[in-house]
């Protein structure tokens, strides 16, 4: 009567099949019925793994202005420590965010198109860094700053500008 064992099993196993299906549709759907949502920010890069504890401190975040064609970052002042650089295109055209300095390979946002937001963290030791945009030669028209980070406090300076975003005339 093997046949009957193999009509009895069949209903079962196809039960469980029906529910492994179920459940790795259900575990690849995200969620919210569909579609995107179109107030995300655009994705950033991983700089460094990044851990929570209770005697980390949280990063402190420094909002930078892209605009055509200048950088502006709301700290001037940096110690040590992990830092979150919001980054927002507030120009007409597309820019992204890019830093490298001690202990940080250049890492950079993705492309932002005007109104878009990105954010890197990085932790920042001692030493000279630089922003800059990546896009074409945003940088060369100005889009770059450097900071100083140092265990009393840096500083940060824009790179002046003159008419049109272009560098300023030297002497």
């Amino acid at each position: 009567m093997t046949f009957g064992r193999s009509i009895k099993r069949g209903p079962a196993l196809a039960a469980v099949l029906a529910s492994a299906c179920l459940l790795v549709v259900t575990a690849c759907g995200n969620g919210d019925g569909g579609g995107a949502d179109s107030t995300t920010t655009a994705p950033t890069r991983p700089t460094t793994p990044t851990r929570t504890s209770a005697s980390q401190p949280a990063a402190r975040t420094v909002e930078v202005s892209e605009t055509d064609f200048a950088l502006r970052l709301s700290e001037t002042t940096f110690s040590p420590g992990t830092y979150t650089f919001a980054a927002e295109n507030a120009g007409q055209v597309p820019h992204s965010l890019a830093i490298s300095g001690p202990g940080v390979a250049t890492t950079e946002t993705d492309v932002l198109q005007p109104g878009e937001t990105a954010r890197l963290t990085v932790t920042l030791r001692e030493g000279e860094y630089e922003l800059w945009c990546p896009v074409g030669n945003h940088r060369g028209r100005g889009m770059d700053a450097r900071i100083q980070v140092g265990t009393k406090g840096g500083t940060a300076s824009p790179r002046p500008t003159g008419e049109g975003g272009y560098p300023a005339p030297s002497g």
